[in-house]
């Protein structure tokens, strides 16, 4: 009798364990869903093209939401769908400011970034897209003066971040139906919005995209001349131009 009863209570309170679990990846898929849905929303706004992101999942216990497999189109007329694709990408928040006006943001990781540079005669995928964050950013900052900061990126949260890196990164540089692959240094930016008021949405998306804007287009130029060689032949001229993209000295 006595080992029916206790037999009795393991079996309920396994029961209630496994209910327990399974609440709580629901609870880590549903508050992923809801993120991944945001950012969906918001980051065409302020890229001007469409983002995909795989899987989103929240963990409530680290304050910790890892995306898989997120990708940034390209603008139309390019040649490859994406301009970035983020193999993994890691955001811890402080628990305590969801509740507050400012979110404070410790750390991001994006691990495995591959940046598809696309050079045409008169602009590249990248400048495009970076003309699309500053209008962005421009109607964000104005709004902000006003106190309407919803109105642009549809939330008026304020944020800060403490540190953003891209590690195991790589830029293909694409000129001329002509492709080469480079590795890209590690970016690191930190103390992002730390003023009292905090960092708007387009602020924060402006800061990040021009440390890798400005990255990339490094790696870019530097391979001019490599590019050149395999498709022109011509490649003190190519290198002249793709500098003259990125608002670098050309060659007199």
């Amino acid at each position: 009798m006595e080992q029916a009863k206790k037999s009795k209570w393991i079996k309920i309170g396994a029961g209630v364990l496994i209910t327990l679990v399974i609440l709580m990846i629901i609870l880590m898929l549903s508050i992923g869903m809801i993120v991944k849905g945001s950012v969906q929303v918001v980051l065409p706004k302020i890229t001007g093209t469409p983002c995909d992101i795989g899987l989103c999942v929240f963990n409530p216990f680290e304050g910790r939401v890892s995306m898989n497999n997120f990708r940034i189109g390209n603008p139309e007329g390019y040649t490859e769908k994406n301009a970035f694709k983020l193999g993994k990408l890691i955001l811890d928040v402080g628990l305590s400011s969801l509740t507050k006006d400012k979110i404070i943001i410790e750390e991001i990781t994006i691990d495995n970034m591959v940046v598809d540079f696309e050079a045409k005669l008169t602009a590249t995928n990248l400048t495009t897209i970076k003309s699309n964050v500053d209008k962005f950013t421009k109607k964000d900052v104005e709004t902000k003066t006003q106190g309407k900061e919803k109105e642009t990126s549809g939330t008026s949260k304020k944020f800060q971040i403490d540190k953003f890196k891209f590690i195991n990164s790589k830029v293909v540089v694409g000129f001329g139906g002509q492709t080469v692959e480079v590795p890209l240094a590690d970016i690191k930016i930190e103390q992002i919005g730390t003023s009292p008021e905090g960092a708007t949405v387009g602020e924060v998306a402006n800061k990040i995209f021009m440390a890798i804007y400005e990255s990339a287009s490094k790696t870019a130029a530097a391979q001019g001349m490599h590019l050149g060689d395999i498709s022109t032949g011509k490649a003190s001229e190519l290198l002249d131009s793709v500098k003259g993209l990125f608002g670098g000295e050309k060659k007199k």
